[in-house]
């Protein structure tokens, strides 16, 4: 054996060993055990191909031949499996049954002195640089060989299936397995092909000394088996919450799927270009870390997402590394549900739950909170409701405050807000108009509900007004002011409107 062709064993035995020994320290993470069983008939097989260069005999030489070919034929076999585990195919276990194709090979190769079905003969090569064995195979050894091998190639196609789906990182990773299963593949073609047609005689062990070192260098370069590179993309693809990943210079590097399909449509063109962060949203969202002594930072947005509004709780993460400001992670929780949950539920504390109208507290609250100057108050109750009640039924008289409220809304005018106070008793309130305009308005909504059609039912609305120009009043003086003028407005006859400022009319 020739010095060259025994330094690639010796580089390739020394790799399978740092492999099967990387593999079996984290034995317990995906995809590790085929790389050890890899490594293994890895080493195997150069190993047989050693004692078979130290041959001299043809017998000697067959045995150690035959040797080889138990790696020989489970090696894609084993890639295929490593593809599986990498990629957590869930048939990866019942496609495991496929290994009888390589063990029927094996076989077969074992048994041929008997039936003769996969060999024709042996013949020594005198005239290569060293004494080499060559098998002359036949159409079914050919087949089955080649079917083992095919293993390979699918092995490539299912790891360029999984290139699609994660990120940038594991992308590489990916590539480097891919190419060293292809180096392989296109080196043993070179070798039955050009080579042998060249008159070179290459070992076959010593072609998968590139893809070993290939292969080597992915695992320690990416940390394969420290961090399994399929738990990140599981937990990032899986997970609900949107995740984003910005350089120093708040430039997006890195995204999962659920921030992709509501932000993006592009998104290998996203990450290609690096694309700022704000255009994701209609407004750009603060992104307050850098050298902020506050690492972290938090913040609610409200994100037009077609005829809806979606609401998001964000929250940003310094990323630090050797004492210095590396990027920001950008947790995005779409909280959409539990807002608008939320606003029913303060809807349903803050309204009257039949007209829809706000309730006597938060309507005094509204009232509060209006500037404090030119302000007016109406009451309204509506006439001789009891009688409604008592002549058509109370489903008839809850019927009849729904329209009643319809009809103040309709006729209350801008910078209103209206409330059901209690029982028939409802109440408006008005911001900057003069107190002219306030009864205006109140007169016009009692000619209103005069001649409007109540499905039946005779409705008059008795209306009483009080007016605070200088803010000074709280609400309760105001309000008695209003009540006041209402039961003015109720003893002149009701169905009409008196103000404080005012005598009955």
């Amino acid at each position: 054996m020739e010095y060259v062709q025994l330094f690639g064993l010796t580089i390739s035995l020394l790799i399978a060993v740092a492999l099967a020994t990387y593999g079996w320290l984290y034995r317990s993470r995906n995809g590790a055990p085929a790389i050890v069983i890899l490594s293994v008939l890895f080493f195997l097989w150069h190993l047989t191909t050693f004692f078979e260069g130290l041959s001299t005999q043809i017998e000697t030489m067959r045995f150690w031949r035959d040797m080889q070919q138990i790696s020989v034929f489970l090696t894609p076999f084993f890639l295929f499996r490593f593809a599986l585990d990498f990629s957590e195919n869930r048939l990866r276990w019942p496609l495991t049954a496929l290994i009888i194709i390589p063990l029927t090979g094996i076989l077969l190769i074992f048994t041929n002195p008997v039936h003769g079905l996969v060999r024709e003969g042996y013949f020594l090569i005198e005239d290569a640089p060293f004494v080499q064995l060559r098998v002359d195979l036949t159409p079914l050894g050919a087949l089955s060989l080649i079917a083992s091998t095919a293993f390979l190639l699918v092995a490539v196609v299912m790891l360029l299936d999984y290139h699609r789906h994660v990120s940038l990182k594991v992308k590489k990773q990916i590539r480097l397995f891919v190419g060293a299963i292809t180096l392989n593949v296109l080196l043993t073609i070179a070798n039955l092909t050009l080579l042998r047609g060249l008159g070179y005689n290459v070992l076959t062990s010593t072609l998968y000394t590139p893809s070993a070192v290939i292969l080597f260098y992915g695992f320690f370069r990416y940390d394969f088996f420290v961090v399994s590179p399929l738990s990140k993309e599981k937990l990032l693809t899986t997970l609900k919450d949107q995740i984003l990943v910005l350089d120093e210079s708040n430039r997006l590097v890195e995204f999962n799927e659920a921030a992709a399909e509501h932000f993006c449509d592009h998104h290998a063109v996203a990450l290609e270009v690096g694309m700022p962060v704000w255009r994701f949203f209609p407004q750009p969202p603060c992104v307050p870390l850098g050298n902020n002594p506050h690492r972290n930072a938090y913040q609610e947005v409200a994100h037009p997402h077609g005829d809806e509004i979606r609401y998001f709780r964000i929250r940003y993460h310094s990323l630090q590394g050797n004492r210095r400001f590396q990027g920001t992670l950008i947790v995005i929780e779409d909280v959409t549900i539990d807002t608008q949950y939320e606003i029913q539920l303060k809807h349903r504390a803050d309204r009257d739950p039949l007209t829809s109208l706000l309730n006597r507290t938060t309507f005094q609250q509204h009232y509060e909170q209006l500037e404090r100057h030119n302000r007016s108050l109406v009451l309204l109750d509506i006439d001789d409701f009891k009688a409604i009640n008592d002549a058509h039924g109370h489903a008839v008289g809850d019927r009849t405050l729904i329209l009643f409220a319809a009809a103040m809304q309709e006729a209350a005018g801008g910078n209103a807000i209206l409330g059901r106070l209690g029982g028939e008793e409802f109440g408006i309130a008005y911001q900057d108009i003069p107190s002219e305009e306030a009864k205006a308005r109140a007169e016009t909504l009692n000619r209103l509900i005069r001649e409007r059609d109540f499905e039946g039912v005779n409705v008059t609305v008795s209306i009483g007004l009080a007016h605070d120009p200088d803010g000074s009043k709280p609400f309760d003086r105001i309000r008695a002011e209003a009540d006041k003028a209402l039961y003015q407005a109720k003893d002149a006859g009701k169905d009409t409107v008196c103000s404080d400022l005012d005598h009955p009319q």
